[in-house]
C-alpha cells in the first residue's frame, strides 16, 4: 500500500492495514503526508490506526510500515502499530517526521507506536524527529508477551519531553518482556525484552514519565 497525500485522518476506529494470517508475507506500507491525525476508536473500542499483523495462525513475516511527515499526532488511542501474533517475525516500523505529538490512553489501549510479539522476533521501531512529545499515558513500546524476543526501539530527536501518569499506565519509551495486560490466558514469558537508544540533544522527563526497559508493565505505579 503507497499513499501521498497532504493530509490524512483516521479517526473512530478507521484503519489501514498490511496483515499476513496464512505462510505468506505481509504486505508493506509507505505513506507520505504533510500531516497525519490519528485518533480515538469505533464504538466497539476498536482503535484507529495503521497495522501490520501476523496473525495467531500465520507463519508467514510482517511487512514494513515506513512514515515520511511533517506533523504526526496519535491521541485518544490512535496507534501505528506491528504484531507478530503467530509464529512469523514482526515486520519493522520507521517514522521520520518534524513534530510528532503521542497523547492519551482510552481503554486498554494507549496512543503510540507500538511493536509486539509472543513467539518470533518482534519488530523493530526506528524513529527520527525534531520534536517529540509525549503525554497523558501515551507511549511508545517495544514488548514481548512470549518467547520471542522484542523488538528494539531506537529513537533520535532534538528534543523529546515525555510527561504524566494516568489510570492506564505511564507516559514513556518501554522495552519490556511482560504478560499480556489485554489477554485472558496468562502466557508464560521467556523471551528478551529489546534494547533501546535514544539519542537527543534535549530531553524532560516529569510528573510521573517513563524511560524503561524492564520486565514489569508500564501500570506498575512504582
Amino acid at each position: 500500500i503507497n499513499i501521498e497525500t497532504q493530509g490524512l485522518q483516521l479517526t473512530d476506529g478507521g484503519q489501514i492495514s498490511t496483515d499476513a494470517f496464512g505462510s505468506g508475507n505481509g504486505g508493506n506500507l509507505n505513506i507520505e503526508a504533510k500531516q497525519i491525525d490519528i485518533l480515538g476508536a469505533s464504538t466497539t473500542e476498536s482503535p484507529s490506526g495503521i497495522f501490520a499483523e501476523v496473525g495467531k495462525d500465520g507463519t508467514g513475516d510482517g511487512g514494513l510500515i515506513k512514515i515520511e511527515t511533517q506533523g504526526l499526532q496519535l491521541t485518544d488511542g490512535g496507534q501505528i502499530s506491528t504484531q507478530a501474533l503467530g509464529v512469523g517475525n514482526g515486520g519493522n516500523l520507521e517514522v521520520k517526521a518534524e513534530d510528532i505529538l503521542i497523547s492519551g490512553f482510552i481503554n486498554n489501549f494507549p496512543s503510540g507506536l507500538l511493536s509486539s510479539t509472543t513467539s518470533k522476533q518482534g519488530g523493530n521501531i526506528n524513529l527520527e524527529t525534531k520534536n517529540l512529545r509525549i503525554t497523558q499515558g501515551g507511549q511508545i513500546q517495544a514488548l514481548t508477551f512470549g518467547d520471542g524476543d522484542a523488538g528494539n526501539l531506537n529513537i533520535k530527536a532534538e528534543s523529546i519531553t515525555i510527561s504524566d501518569f494516568v489510570d492506564g499506565g505511564r507516559s514513556g519509551l518501554f522495552t519490556a518482556a511482560i504478560t499480556d495486560p489485554n489477554s485472558e490466558n496468562n502466557v508464560a514469558v521467556t523471551g528478551n525484552g529489546g534494547k533501546l537508544t535514544v539519542e537527543t540533544d534535549k530531553l524532560t522527563i516529569r510528573d510521573g514519565g517513563t524511560i524503561s526497559a524492564s520486565n514489569f508493565s508500564s501500570r506498575n505505579p512504582d
